[in-house]
């Protein structure tokens, strides 16, 4: 039962003297009311009045026999003594949480209080510490990328920190490292004249040739990395003189370490450079031994590479295998 809803012992207490006192008030008038109204009416009769006095108390008597009731007995206890705390269990199985209890008492006055009231409680709990499983970090760049412009790889691991397993908990599952693709974008993006001579995007200055060169990792045939190079305002690489090729052979050997076309090729049994104002003359070459050979019956095989097998030497070979190429263009 609710404390609130019960009642104040003491305003009680204090009501009831009030009734009592004036029930006792009440009394006295109809006392004196008795004998004074006896004096007045020994002429017409005592018993008259005597009857009036004694039907009225009995109607008030009721009244004043309620509440008399409510004057406490100070010789009892309203309520009984409260019985021990009950705890709920813990709202957690492991760590920190709260717990719930209560109890109650009864009442003892068949009057001033009705069952029983309760208390409630709530306390702080702990049971031991949580196992906690490992998780991963995020994964972390482990290195540059392989390449610098084309398709690479990058290496990426990533840490079981986040957190780390604890009181027995699991460890993570997975792979820790990774390889992931990186500068996706083309090597030597576009390119124009610009008014300062000044190379830029990728493209590498020259000044003993005068030119600006692009040392592409993407595979293509021949044909299609002269489009790629004409659409740069460039051209697949032409290489007019044995300074300017053996600079070539040492920044392929270095920078990309394969196979590189330029743009030499057969034209009616005659290598020429292949340019967008026309055909250019081989005024010098730097052909590897027993080389170029012809092909009769492979009419592709006509195209002219930097050949890594012979020291970066050139050789002519099919067109339409797929591997890097140089620009070129003319500052």
């Amino acid at each position: 039962m609710d404390r609130r809803k019960l009642l104040n012992v003491d305003r009680q207490n204090d009501q009831a003297t009030s009734y009592n006192g004036n029930s006792w008030s009440i009394i006295r008038v109809l006392y004196t009311l008795k004998w004074t109204s006896c004096l007045i009416g020994l002429a017409t009769g005592c018993v008259i009045t005597v009857v009036m006095t004694l039907s009225l108390m009995l109607i008030i008597a009721p009244y004043l026999q309620f509440h008399n009731a409510l004057i406490p007995s100070t010789g009892n206890n309203v309520w009984s003594s409260y019985g021990d705390w009950k705890w709920q269990p813990c709202s957690v199985t492991c760590g920190h949480g709260t717990q719930n209890g209560d109890r109650s008492r009864t009442c003892l006055s068949e009057t001033l209080c009705v069952g029983n009231e309760t208390e409630i409680m709530t306390r702080p709990c702990s049971i031991g510490h949580c196992k906690v499983d490992g998780q991963w970090s995020d994964w972390i760049v482990d290195g540059p990328c392989s390449v610098t412009c084309g398709k690479g790889t990058q290496n990426r691991f990533r840490k079981c920190s986040n957190p780390y397993p604890q009181n027995g908990g699991k460890p993570c599952t997975g792979q820790r490292t990774k390889q992931t693709l990186c500068n996706e974008q083309e090597c030597c993006p576009g390119i124009t004249k610009p008014d300062n001579l000044q190379c830029v995007n990728g493209w590498i200055r020259n000044d003993d040739f005068n030119a600006c060169y692009c040392f592409s990792k993407r595979h293509a045939s021949w044909d299609n990395a002269q489009t790629y190079c004409r659409q740069q305002k460039a051209e697949l690489s032409p290489v007019y003189s044995k300074a300017e090729s053996d600079w070539l052979s040492r920044k392929i050997r270095t920078d990309i370490g394969k196979d590189v076309w330029i743009g030499g090729k057969n034209v009616r049994y005659e290598y020429k450079w292949i340019l967008s104002s026309g055909y250019g003359r081989m005024n010098f070459t730097n052909w590897a031994p027993n080389e170029p050979v012809l092909y009769p019956r492979h009419k592709t095989y006509i195209c002219v590479q930097i050949w890594q097998s012979s020291s970066y030497q050139w050789d002519d070979f099919d067109c339409g295998y797929r591997q890097p190429f140089v620009c070129k263009n003319n500052l």
